[in-house]
């Protein structure tokens, strides 16, 4: 259950921030998702330069505790 919206990485932790949200957990999502292999290795690649390997980011939110 959520929601779908489409940033890039920077608005959208622009927008975790400002909407006083944690991150719990991030999954970068490439081009080659259906091939194993190319997957883990782009997958590692997009953590490193994300703007130039990630096709889509899946962020698991949390409200902060004040």
């Amino acid at each position: 259950k959520g929601h779908v919206y489409w940033f890039n990485e920077a608005t959208l932790y622009a927008v975790v921030q400002q909407a006083h949200l944690l991150v719990r957990q991030v999954r970068v999502n490439t081009i080659f998702e259906n091939r194993p292999i190319l997957a883990s290795i782009f997958r590692f690649f997009a953590r490193i330069a994300p703007g130039l390997f990630a096709l889509s980011f899946v962020v698991l939110l949390e409200k902060k505790r004040r």
